[in-house]
């Protein structure tokens, strides 16, 4: 879509005068895995989503390579790597400021469920190795440990997220994946807590309802939580000034 963020016609968004490089998706992988993986006969996934992520890292190194300011923004399975690609991008492009916004993916848990699935995708043997990982196999494949593990090679990162409080998207993925919801947002809010105990501080916006992201359309512009408008808070985040985490009071929608 043209809408949101990719909207560079819109005076009001703060990315119409940046570069982009813009990552597609489609190996059911969050970006993350690198194996081929048999799930059953006639049903063989390619789960490439590393191997394109970084060819694309490299390109973004070679085009800017005097970058000064990078924002590595990702939405739906695109948000559960940002993270991982913040600190990727720490390494390629050591003196540039880096802030991290992800989109859609806040409930995701730290359980072996979780994991196990995740190492399917061959998410073990992708990720780098950074000498901050020997901490524990779950932790480092988790979706909440890409937020921990980055934020610890590289402290200067900015981590922030976006969610609604009952997206129905992430609450969906749960029992397809075996396991129980839940409240979604006590998940949510456990995530940031299990995060920031961990040492990384994890900015975050949360709002009512049960939709799922808000970058790339026209909510971008007109969400307000609190009285804090969306577009200004991620204003602020990347032009480096102080933001303050914005959670709904009155969480669900109808």
């Amino acid at each position: 879509g043209e809408g949101g963020i990719f909207d560079f016609a819109d005076e009001r968004n703060p990315f119409a005068d940046h570069s982009v490089v813009y990552v597609p998706y489609c190996t059911g992988d969050v970006h993350i895995g690198n194996a081929t993986t048999k799930y059953a006969p006639g049903l063989t996934v390619q789960h490439k989503g590393y191997v394109n992520g970084t060819a694309a890292l490299a390109h973004l190194a070679a085009t800017f390579p005097g970058a000064t300011d990078v924002v590595v923004i990702g939405a739906s399975a695109g948000s559960v790597a940002a993270p991982l690609y913040g600190g990727l991008v720490s390494d390629r492009l050591p003196n540039a400021r880096i802030t991290v916004l992800a989109d859609g993916s806040g409930s995701y848990p730290d359980l072996p469920r979780m994991n196990q699935i995740i190492a399917a995708w061959g998410t073990g043997d992708a990720l780098p190795r950074w000498p901050e990982q020997a901490r524990g196999t779950a932790e480092r494949w988790s979706f909440p440990g890409l937020f921990i593990q980055s934020g610890r090679h590289d402290p200067e990162i900015v981590f922030a997220r976006h969610d609604y409080a009952y997206d129905e998207h992430q609450a969906g993925w749960f029992p397809r994946a075996g396991m129980r919801a839940g409240d979604l947002l006590s998940r949510i809010d456990a995530n940031e807590t299990q995060v920031e105990d961990a040492g990384v501080n994890l900015l975050s916006y949360i709002a009512p309802g049960d939709e799922h992201t808000v970058l790339t359309d026209g909510g971008f512009y007109t969400e307000t939580v609190n009285g804090e408008k969306l577009v200004d808070w991620v204003t602020r985040l990347i032009e480096g000034e102080p933001v303050d985490d914005v959670h709904c009071r009155e969480c669900r929608v109808g």
